[in-house]
């Protein structure tokens, strides 16, 4: 079997891989191979040994080295030859839609103002312009939320916003004397959209940003940190995937108190 039989290699985490699962009744010798339109093989498995057993392999809808392959309808073969050269072949068709590589980058950023005392608030504004091929997914807290240097992403709201599986874009804020590493980094997270939640292309839940479209979002930090000089910056981040732009618009915060 495999599943789904259509699938979207664009990272965006919705049917980005095809899965396929199979039980061998005895070892055997297992290729699986996916033909495109024109006849191009692209191996998944090439002559492995596997048992008697139930077996799975998983799809990424792309080459070897990574590279995309077109739209079209593929077909897949799985053969399997046990050791006195017993062969079984299925073969199936798998469609490839809406293949491409999500991009995004910070066009402008600003962190305001640079003097502020205790327990008052800066302001991060942050433009983003969407520069690959397909949407990038969004989701919140929204452009206006507020936090305090107290607080991360994944703490407010009931833990609404805790980070989820890769696909999903975020802008975020942080600062040089921060000591929380892996998931703490850029504790205060804000959607990539200027729209209130029940706006969102799915109300409340995500929102999209579309190839070509740039936004502006503002979110609010209130210093409770005390630091005399706290150097602020903001980053781009698709949750469990990596910081694909990181450090950027570097601002030095002088806090009284």
């Amino acid at each position: 079997m495999v599943s789904p039989d259509k699938i979207s290699p664009n990272a965006d985490a919705i049917e980005d891989v095809a899965e396929f699962t199979y039980r061998l009744p005895v070892s055997a010798t297992v290729s699986i191979d996916v033909i495109s339109p024109n006849g191009e093989s692209i191996p998944v498995i090439t002559r492995a040994e596997q048992g008697p057993y139930e077996q799975h392999e998983v799809w990424n809808g792309k080459r070897p080295n990574g590279a995309l392959l077109p739209e079209g309808v593929y077909t897949y073969m799985v053969l399997a030859e046990d050791a006195i050269g017993n062969v079984v072949q299925r073969q199936g068709s798998l469609t490839l839609e809406n293949v491409g590589q999500p991009e995004a980058r910070i066009v402008y950023a600003n962190i305001a103002p640079q003097r502020v005392m205790l327990g008052e608030v800066i302001t991060v504004t942050i433009r983003v312009r969407n520069t690959g091929t397909v949407p990038i997914r969004t989701y919140g807290p929204p452009s206006g939320y507020e936090y305090t240097t107290d607080e991360v992403f994944s703490s407010i709201e009931d833990g609404q916003y805790t980070a989820q599986a890769g696909g999903f874009w975020r802008v975020g804020l942080d600062w040089d004397a921060n000591s929380g590493g892996g998931p703490r980094r850029y504790p205060f997270r804000w959607a990539i959209t200027p729209r209130p939640p029940d706006q969102w292309r799915v109300p409340g839940e995500e929102d999209f940003l579309m190839p070509g479209e740039e936004v502006e979002i503002i979110g609010h930090v209130r210093i409770l940190q005390r630091e005399t000089r706290m150097g602020f910056y903001v980053g781009l981040i698709q949750d469990g995937v990596g910081f694909f732009q990181d450090r950027s618009g570097r601002t030095i915060v002088e806090v009284g108190f």
